[in-house]
């Protein structure tokens, strides 16, 4: 019998992922910063991951999350879908109200953005690069050539591209404002610009190509946002630990969060209700494609319905942005 329940699941929360990823350290700096109880399912940083596995989760890239039987993929969804559960308040506080930087910010730091340059900084002199399985598992979701450089050119390049962010950010911020838009707390586009920098100049040790002689204003908003989270972090607590075995009986048994489903009908695809469909993303791990019933689609977000390994059914949520959806018959053809 399953030791989680709903009394040891706050909030029937559940993150799925591993200290190194910096998606999985952005949401849960997200949840601290919101006061956001939760329970916390450790993975492996490669596959296989066997409790996502007997969810009928097919989808590679962490983190996941499950607020009941919903599971949610893509860190977009994941902070779309608690933004909407947890809508400010003194329990849980919010982010400064945002604007068109957050906008920018979002759609420039994802995958193929900044986050891209950064992860160009990844070289053969971190351990992981060494390591044959994490290589081996990195090429089968990035590509064959991924990880390929052993010069070091690399890593330079994609200084140079994020010295460029750098620069803007210290002219940005070169009126004497503490946050990006200006107001008295971190707002949203302070959170969508600053993590993968956070990551680059912690993890990736990126400090020699950022200083704080020619970028003081910059490193010292990272600076702030570093002390908020970690002051964040240390109200909020720990997260409570769940196996992976005890999160899998707990979605299952679980009742669905989102009691939504509606299929837009003037949506470009013309998918129906019902319809099996295939969901997969499109910038990276691409061929890993969950399937099951259209549930639910909207201009920003599609379920579907997918069977587990005991053959009961749960629901996975994933953006429109930067994922494809296919109706089976077609996409079998292509």
């Amino acid at each position: 019998m399953s030791s989680a329940t709903s009394s040891t699941i706050p909030n029937e929360i559940i993150l799925y992922g591993y200290p190194g990823s910096p998606y999985f350290r952005r949401v849960k700096q997200y949840l601290a910063f919101r006061q956001i109880s939760y329970a916390e399912c450790p993975t492996s940083p490669i596959l296989p991951r066997p409790m996502l596995a007997a969810l009928g989760v097919r989808y590679r890239r962490i983190p996941v999350l499950s607020i009941g039987k919903d599971i949610y993929v893509d860190t977009s969804a994941i902070l779309a879908r608690l933004d909407s559960l947890f809508p400010p308040s003194s329990a849980n506080p919010g982010l400064a109200p945002t604007g068109l930087s957050q906008i920018l910010f979002r759609t420039n730091t994802g995958s193929e953005g900044v986050f891209a340059r950064c992860a160009g900084m990844l070289d053969s002199r971190f351990p992981a690069m060494k390591d044959p399985a994490f290589v081996k598992d990195r090429r089968d979701m990035m590509g064959p050539r991924w990880g390929a450089d052993t010069s070091g050119k690399g890593r330079a390049e994609a200084a140079i591209a994020l010295r460029r962010v750098f620069a803007e950010l210290e002219t940005l911020l070169q009126d004497g404002r503490d946050w990006l838009e200006g107001g008295k707390g971190m707002g949203r586009a302070d959170a969508e610009a600053v993590w993968p920098l956070d990551w680059a100049l912690s993890d990736l040790q990126a400090g020699e190509y950022f200083s704080k002689a020619e970028f003081p204003k910059a490193i010292a908003w990272v600076e702030r946002y570093r002390k908020v989270v970690k002051d964040a972090a240390t109200k909020a607590g720990k997260p409570t630990k769940v196996k992976g075995e005890d999160a899998v009986a707990f979605v299952k048994s679980a009742e669905y969060s989102d009691k939504e489903s509606a299929v837009d009908s003037s949506d470009p695809l013309g998918l129906k209700e019902g319809q099996e469909v295939q969901v997969s993303p499109t910038d990276s791990g691409t061929s890993y494609k969950d399937h099951g019933k259209l549930v639910k689609l909207t201009r920003d977000e599609v379920a579907i319905a997918v069977k587990t390994d005991d053959g009961s059914e749960v629901r996975i949520h994933a953006p429109r942005w930067n994922f494809k959806v296919r109706a089976v018959e077609s996409a079998t053809k292509l």
